[in-house]
């Protein structure tokens, strides 16, 4: 789901995502804005639980030559979780998903 809101924040509102700098946001549940990781705050994943038990955050980099989305941004969305069975307990969201996107300024895409 976190793809599918940056999605349809980028179809519109392009310009709020291109001002955003390189870096990881917080993406909560229901929300259709990116806030600062804070990694003083929650030093393990610079989230706060903001799905339930889980922690969603999107990482951002836009038009970067490294980037493997030329001409457009990469977005790169993390769900962690933890259910207990962590090894490490100084990582108690040991779990993870990750899914990457890119994403392009439609309105600009000529026929």
């Amino acid at each position: 789901q976190g793809v599918e809101v940056l999605r349809n924040i980028g179809k519109t509102n392009w310009s709020y995502l291109s001002e955003k700098e390189d870096g990881n946001y917080c993406l909560g549940e229901g929300k259709t804005t990116l806030t600062g990781a804070d990694y003083n705050l929650y030093p393990q994943k610079g989230c706060d639980r903001n799905i339930g038990i889980f922690i969603r955050q999107v990482q951002l980099e836009k038009f970067s030559p490294s980037s493997s989305c030329q001409n457009s941004s990469k977005v790169v969305v993390f769900v962690f979780w933890s259910d207990g069975k962590c090894a490490n307990s100084n990582d108690q969201f040991c779990h993870s998903v990750r899914l990457e996107s890119c994403l392009s300024n439609v309105s600009n895409v000529s026929e």
